[in-house]
């Protein structure tokens, strides 16, 4: 279910002691969780978003998690939102579950954060001795159960409790006790849905919270008598996306029909697709919804390479292709592969984004666009 109009969003305030990690990404700092849709422009904004994207994450503060950070930032940021979303007592099942790992991967902990239900931890019980005590006092070593009371008396709590936690693979960890079960076979938990776009309806006075779009009939109506209007298109609107590249096209309300349309055409894309659009919009960059709702009608028209998104890939393979160089050759060691491919990409009339390439024509030309008639310049339309 996507989240709808006037529903508050949970996610820790920057700088806030509410976060769950503190974290730098390219030296810039980070509190998480995040807003998904602020996550994608933090990404954006760092040119670290695009899907091969390398980067390091350095833990700035003290955590209550022992993670091994890898560069999956977004994963980490879910998981920051999982463990936002917890009740005190499953938290600290898996602060536990996670500690007892010895190395605790962001993908480990976010298949664990699912199935805190299953997990067993008994806060205080840190000894074999006082987990053999409150074994004995429940019932929990069945052999045990039948023995005479004055036997039963006289067991060693010990003893008993290192028996238990030899049967059970049990852990003191946390100042508790943990039964440390294993779900390295079980699926990443599903991810919610977010819509293509939201808008914000605001003033002084109110706001309306992010609505997803389409903006529903019902939303349209409440929002209209909590600004006390007859229509939508009197009040100040902003929108943002799940690609930040379309954040603040949209000027109004009355934009909203082509807003909608464009997010349908999302809806009709594959992952394929929209880094293909991505591409287009690193050089087109539509400034309206119509336009960039064009772009997308459109889309099938451009020559868009996705494999051309690493420039010194590109002068690797076209050095390798027309030079018999040997591989250990010391004269490949100072070529600057990523500047020689980006010019050979642009004389080959490919324009380069970290997304890809995009074909613009044999000469050296913008490609521009004209909200009246569609787009000019593009000298690489088939």
């Amino acid at each position: 279910m996507m989240r709808k109009c006037m529903k508050n969003w949970t996610s820790a305030v920057w700088g806030n002691d509410m976060s769950i990690f503190y974290v730098a990404i390219a030296e810039k700092p980070a509190f998480l969780p995040m807003d998904r849709y602020e996550a994608e422009k933090f990404l954006y904004d760092l040119e670290l978003d695009a899907p091969d994207a390398e980067y390091e994450l350095e833990l700035v503060n003290n955590t209550d998690f022992l993670l091994v950070l890898d560069s999956n930032f977004r994963a980490f940021n879910r998981l920051a939102q999982r463990i936002e979303g917890m009740g005190k007592d499953d938290r600290e099942r898996l602060q536990a579950w996670c500690d007892a790992q010895g190395t605790c991967t962001v993908e480990d902990a976010l298949k664990a954060s699912g199935h805190m239900n299953a997990v067993m931890f008994l806060h205080g019980v840190d000894s074999d001795e006082i987990l053999g005590e409150f074994a004995l006092e429940n019932g929990m070593i069945l052999e045990y159960n039948d023995l005479p009371d004055e036997v039963y008396e006289a067991l060693d709590k010990a003893k008993a409790g290192a028996k238990l936690r030899e049967m059970e693979g049990g852990v003191f960890v946390n100042g508790g006790y943990l039964i440390n079960e294993d779900f390295s076979d079980e699926l990443l938990p599903a991810e919610e849905p977010l819509a293509y776009f939201q808008v914000r309806f605001s003033d002084e006075h109110h706001d309306s919270g992010w609505c997803d779009v389409p903006l529903s009939e019902a939303d349209g109506r409440l929002i209209t008598r909590m600004f006390n209007c007859e229509n939508l298109s009197e009040l100040p609107m902003e929108n943002r996306s799940i690609v930040p590249q379309l954040n603040g096209i949209v000027s109004g309300a009355d934009e909203l029909p082509e807003l909608n349309l464009l997010n349908e055409a999302f809806d009709g894309m594959n992952s394929e697709e929209i880094q293909k659009y991505k591409v287009l919009l690193e050089v087109i960059q539509p400034g309206t919804p119509l336009t960039a709702l064009r772009l997308a009608d459109d889309m099938a028209h451009y020559d868009v390479e996705l494999q051309y998104v690493d420039p010194s890939a590109y002068g690797r393979q076209y050095i390798d292709e027309r030079y018999n160089f040997n591989e250990q050759d010391s004269l490949l060691l100072f070529i600057d592969y990523e500047g020689f491919g980006a010019a050979i990409l642009s004389e080959d009339g490919y324009q380069a984004t970290r997304y890809g390439a995009v074909y613009v024509g044999d000469e050296e030309q913008e490609i521009i666009q004209d909200e009246e008639q569609g787009f000019g310049g593009m000298g690489g339309m088939a």
